[in-house]
């Protein structure tokens, strides 16, 4: 039997009236806010004004409104003689560079209907291209040995009739051009070369440098070029490249920053750095293997990834506008809002010896269900630092866990139900087990029963009063495969695999049976319920919300798409947290649970299986341990002078972004904040409690960006203790803060 690999937990607890953590606005930060699948592989974008320009490899040129980001549509599309793999846009004309039918001059006037107007051939595959004035700057070559690569300086003057005025025989296998002044830079399978094109009828190389692996792309901003750099199949490894290039005959490469993706293949499939776009202090890097990367790109020479949207669907090539990304792969172009372009921060996290498959919360403890090693307990108390205290090995793999009183409940896979005693959580024990005749891969607990989510068995009910001697006391055959359980009052609600959710009546437990059913899109692999709704988790069809008013009659009432797997799911408050293999953690707005919405995200290249709420944080489980991160707010601002901030529908959202570098920090931290215009503003540190640590600024400031210091100090100058503080800044009549943790 094929062992299934994605388990789930959840531990719902009810939010308190008064949170005791911060909470943080996800919105504000990178997250996907639309997409539009198209009829190829999207190879490369542009933008231009309100409409994106894809090509999509066999399909041609795709044109798409992006005038609500939110809702991009394609307008028009033209194919293309051969695969189009690069774009450029200029005024009323956009530029494909074609493979084997060179350059492709198409009119985009009519969004609606572009029309190639005017080509070229070139003598090798066109693999990119670049515009500057009347020229177009287009790179070629192929992989076969001893094949020549080019770049062609191609008058654009008369667009019917484009003509090639000047080539230059370059070394490698030519990938991305960029121009700036009077040079080319060309990205090639060596690295970068610069060539001279003042004179547009004879292109001479100036300079080149070797990267670390093969270049796929470039960007220039300033006296920087910045190269997404992707290794061969031998030595799987990625980068973004800085090179400085004021000196055009001597580029020298000053930076680097490895990114999570590799290449894979010897032609075209990319899945490390393929692509590249610069705009201000930041590189947006498409990788090929884990999506959209965010480069921090202040310090040229120690560039640092600030922010990511993983998605493992070959992306390729990115275009930046004011506010937003585009990002082109293999299922489409995707929408990002990148106002603040940094990702949500991540308060905490601790290894596991193995995946994270499930997490539950009792107190200031975790328990993790780490798969093929068993529990792990972690003190969560300093959630910057988490420990693990205390674990316990089981016979198999351990895929769920739930808690009732001083007992851990443990869904083992192969080896069924797993109960072990953590009265002392230094050193768990194992008290009882049961098998159970399918894979156990989901828990609930509930009234000295444990309910097993059994995969091909469906659901099992086990009678835990003596837990050494504790007895499957009945089951019920689901229609599907049983993945996940959870229970509200007198219905346990099984996601069933291929018949979405499952409603049993347990009223008694010995003499369980199915009452009702729904079907959901795709397979069900996680559930939870929150008053009136079930909310499940499902394979790549995102989120649904299930009304359970009449538990013998669910109906489905809404539901958000997501292009990843989704495999857990739990909720606080108006907000639902869904664990995704693909996109880490996304948050999702159900204050109207018939019109869910995604309202922001937080990447991470280990696949996200578990996740759980509880006090005003959340637990995710990864494939790489436990990750602490804040949760949405959810009508609370922010800390004040020793307490919490409700917030009404009116209060002012400021328009202030605050950073620090680095985070976690020891000793001191630079704090960044941005501001619009001028204005008096406010920014101090404070603690969890809300007690006032010290003062950064209370000053007036133009509008830009201002750079201040922490030195880890209170206001007598004394140092202050390990831990989580607050960044608050009030401006604008606003409040925002942001989370910082200082590590001794």
């Amino acid at each position: 039997m094929k062992r299934c690999i994605v388990a789930v937990a959840i531990m719902l607890l009810a939010p308190s009236s008064v949170m005791s953590q911060d909470c943080i606005e996800y919105g504000d930060y990178l997250h996907r806010v639309g997409a539009v699948a198209t009829t190829g592989f999207s190879w490369d974008v542009a933008i231009s004004g309100d409409y994106a320009y894809g090509v999509s490899g066999s399909s041609g040129l795709q044109v798409i409104d992006i005038s609500s980001p939110e809702n991009p549509v394609i307008m028009g599309s033209v194919v293309t003689p051969s695969p189009a793999k690069g774009i450029a846009v200029l005024g009323d004309y956009a530029y494909v560079a074609d493979g084997w039918s060179g350059l492709q001059v198409i009119d985009i006037t009519d969004p609606d209907s572009p029309q190639i107007v005017g080509s070229i051939d070139t003598p090798a595959h066109a693999w990119n291209v670049a515009i500057s004035g009347t020229y177009a700057y287009v790179v070629s070559g192929t992989t076969e040995m001893g094949s020549n690569s080019y770049l062609h300086v191609i008058d654009i003057t008369d667009h019917e009739n484009p003509e090639i005025v000047g080539n230059v025989l370059t070394r490698g296998k030519n990938m991305g051009v960029a121009i700036s002044g009077h040079h080319a830079y060309i990205a090639d399978d060596i690295g970068l070369l610069i060539i001279d094109v003042s004179n547009p009828e004879a292109p001479l190389i100036r300079g080149s440098v070797h990267t670390l692996s093969r270049s796929r792309d470039v960007a220039i901003q300033g006296d920087y070029a910045y190269v997404a750099d992707s290794s061969d199949y031998y030595v799987p490894v990625s980068y973004l490249q800085v090179i400085d290039i004021r000196n055009p005959m001597s580029p020298q490469v000053v930076g680097s920053v490895f990114t999570p993706g590799q290449l894979w293949d010897e032609e075209d499939d990319c899945l490390g750095a393929c692509g590249v776009a610069v705009s201000g202090e930041y590189a947006y890097v498409a990788d090929g293997q884990s999506g959209l990367q965010v480069i921090d790109i202040r310090h040229p020479t120690s560039p640092q990834i600030v922010g990511a949207w993983f998605v493992r669907n070959d992306s390729r090539g990115v275009a930046i506008s004011s506010t937003h990304a585009f990002l082109a792969n293999s299922s489409g172009f995707h929408v990002f809002d990148i106002s603040n372009p940094e990702s949500p921060p991540i308060l905490g996290s601790q290894a596991t010896p193995d995946r994270a498959n499930g997490v539950a919360l009792t107190g200031a403890t975790a328990f993790v269900a780490s798969d093929g090693s068993g529990l792990q307990v972690i003190d969560v108390t300093n959630h910057a630092i988490p420990q693990v205290i205390g674990a316990v090995d089981t016979p198999d793999e351990a895929f769920d866990v739930a808690i009732s009183g001083d007992h851990v409940y443990i869904a083992d896979h192969y080896s069924g139900l797993q109960i072990i005693d953590v009265t002392d959580l230094a050193s768990p024990q194992i008290v009882g087990s049961v098998d159970t005749p399918g894979g156990a891969i989901g828990v609930a607990v509930s009234d000295m029963h444990a309910y097993i989510a059994d995969s091909s068995s469906g659901l099992q009910v086990i009678d835990v009063t003596n837990l050494a001697n504790s007895q499957i006391v009945a089951n019920v055959a689901t229609p599907g495969i049983a993945h996940d359980v959870a229970i509200s009052g007198n219905h346990a609600y099984v996601a069933d695999s291929g018949y979405g959710l499952q409603v049993i009546d347990i009223t008694s437990p010995e003499n369980p049976w199915i009452v009702g059913s729904v079907d959901t899109p795709r397979q069900a692999l996680g559930v939870t319920v929150s008053g009136a709704y079930a909310y499940v988790a499902a394979h790549l069809a995102g989120l649904q919300v299930i009304d359970i008013t009449d538990p013998t009659s669910p109906e489905l009432v809404g539901g958000v798409e997501m292009t990843h797997e989704a495999t857990n799911v739990s909720i606080w408050g108006t907000h639902a947290y869904v664990a995704t293999l693909a996109a880490g953690l996304l948050v999702v707005d159900i204050s109207n649970p018939e019109s869910p919405r995604i309202v922001g995200s937080v990447g991470t290249l280990d696949k996200s299986v578990g996740v759980a709420v509880s006090d005003g944080l959340v637990y995710m489980g990864d494939f790489s341990g436990l990750k602490i991160l804040p949760i949405q707010c959810d009508g609370v601002s922010g800390i004040g002078e020793g307490s919490l901030e409700p917030r009404s529908s009116n209060t002012p959202r400021p328009k202030i972004r605050v950073t620090a570098h680095p985070n976690p920090f020891n000793p001191r931290t630079t704090v960044s904040f941005t501001i619009e215009h001028a204005q008096h503003v406010t920014l101090g540190v404070f603690d969890l409690s809300g007690k006032h640590i010290f003062a950064l600024a209370d000053d007036a400031f133009q509008a830009g960006t201002h750079t201040l210091t922490w030195k880890g100090q209170d206001l007598n100058g004394q140092p202050v203790a390990s831990g989580t503080y607050l960044l608050r800044a009030i401006a604008d009549g606003g409040a925002r803060s942001t989370k910082i943790s200082l590590v001794h």
